[in-house]
């Protein structure tokens, strides 16, 4: 099994930035043929609840740091 394609999900004053969640969407593309998963990372204080949003663009697996 291939290892996950890993993004990495920016945000600003709490709200994630537009093309974060576009490479999230195009990793899930690319990632089915491959069987691949998609994992992402996720970098600020208090922002754990975006973690269901990249989640819901295609991110199998949220870090949240």
């Amino acid at each position: 099994m291939p290892g996950p394609i890993l993004t990495f999900a920016e945000q600003r004053q709490g709200k994630l930035r537009r093309p974060s969640l576009e490479a999230v969407s195009e990793a899930r593309r690319l990632a089915q043929p491959l069987g691949a998963s998609v994992q992402s990372v996720l970098i600020g204080h208090g922002i754990a609840p975006l973690a269901a949003e990249v989640a819901s663009y295609g991110a199998d697996r949220v870090h949240v740091f």
